[in-house]
């Protein structure tokens, strides 16, 4: 695997560092993305090879549909927002504070969020790399405790 442009660590050095290398790609998230392939970030890397399944899976009828998400990841097809609501949304959400549950539940959040940069699942970038990225979204954060179940099956909570 190509080692990734970003740097996955919670820190505003790291942050500033991913703005850097966003501008410097025209703030073209797919196309940093492509250029890195085969990569951590690249579509797909969270999973293994799609062939792996193959022998299980090839009878199943959505089988093919499955294979091209583990391989190039997933789409979901949202109505569009205009430019000047998409920029209203960003400034409003920008300036509003987070869900109350966040404060209640800090430490939870931090460690959550910290996992999931670190694993490549998200990359820290400033608060104003926003107004740069196409089509980019802001929503407030929160966090509440829910259940899940263990290895087991036993129930769990977790946030």
């Amino acid at each position: 695997m190509n080692p990734p442009l970003f740097i996955f660590q919670l820190s505003p050095a790291a942050a500033a560092y991913n703005a850097t290398v966003l501008a410097e790609h025209g703030f073209d998230l797919n196309r940093i993305i492509e250029q890195q392939h085969p990569s951590q970030i690249s579509y797909g890397s969270e999973f293994r090879d799609p062939m792996l399944l193959h022998d299980l899976l090839q009878h199943h009828p959505f089988w093919s549909h499955l294979r091209n998400i583990l391989k190039y990841g997933a789409s979901f097809p949202l109505d569009k927002i205009s430019t000047s609501d998409r920029e209203q949304d960003l400034i409003f959400h920008a300036n509003r504070v987070n869900q109350q549950s966040t404060s209640k539940n800090l430490l939870a959040l931090r460690s959550i969020i910290k996992e999931d940069v670190e694993r490549g699942f998200a990359s820290p970038l400033p608060i104003m790399a926003l107004h740069f990225i196409p089509n980019a979204s802001l929503a407030p954060l929160g966090c509440v405790r829910q259940s899940s179940v263990d290895m087991m099956g036993n129930p769990v909570a977790k946030f």
